[in-house]
């Protein structure tokens, strides 16, 4: 993930006005999202950074900076390091990204695949997720789907970064009219 989202950035760096500011993306400011667009889930790292500052009490900023980039937890010790390897010589330390967001996602659908009843009912339960009317005998590749469009939404997910990064329409017309208004820029219209 981490390369194409520095790609992304290149090209916006390449191509992008003074009079936007700053476009560049990044995923612990919440204005990147990973998901699956035919499932209909999808997630930013701010909100998992919002679930697990709340878990936590701990603020949401911190959780966002150490769910992404150079970020590792150290299982035993119940503490964050920038060190990959652990001091004892044991096996490398998951990835904050790794550990608090792909693992749930990961062990979520796997369960619901593999049908393991007891252990996706637990995790639905505990993630507050709700299944009404038919979903409640969905199973396999139907259950993963629902329950993770109910988890996370990618409607949620796209609608929280268009509210909070992208400028109002009105603000927005002060760079965009000398890109898209060929008349007099002293007129009405512009």
């Amino acid at each position: 993930f981490r390369r194409t989202i520095e790609d992304v950035n290149v090209i916006v760096a390449t191509y992008g006005d003074a009079l936007m500011g700053d476009a560049q993306v990044a995923p612990e400011r919440g204005s990147v999202a990973f998901g699956s667009g035919r499932d209909g889930w999808g997630f930013s790292v701010e909100r998992f950074a919002k679930f697990y500052a709340a878990k936590y009490r701990v603020d949401a900023g911190t959780w966002a900076k150490r769910l992404w980039g150079d970020w590792f937890y150290d299982e035993q010790r119940k503490t964050w390091t920038t060190v990959a390897e652990p001091g004892s010589g044991g096996s490398p330390l998951p990835r904050g990204f790794c550990r608090f967001v792909i693992a749930p996602i990961s062990q979520l659908m796997r369960a619901s695949m593999d049908d393991q009843r007891e252990k996706y009912t637990k995790m639905i339960a505990g993630l507050g997720i709700v299944l009404k009317g038919d979903d409640r005998a969905l199973t396999g590749k139907d259950l993963m789907r629902r329950a993770m469009q109910l988890w996370i939404s990618a409607a949620d997910a796209l609608l929280s970064m268009i509210v909070v990064h992208l400028p109002s329409p009105k603000a927005a017309q002060q760079y965009r009219v000398e890109n898209l208004y060929s008349g007099p820029m002293d007129d009405e219209a512009a």
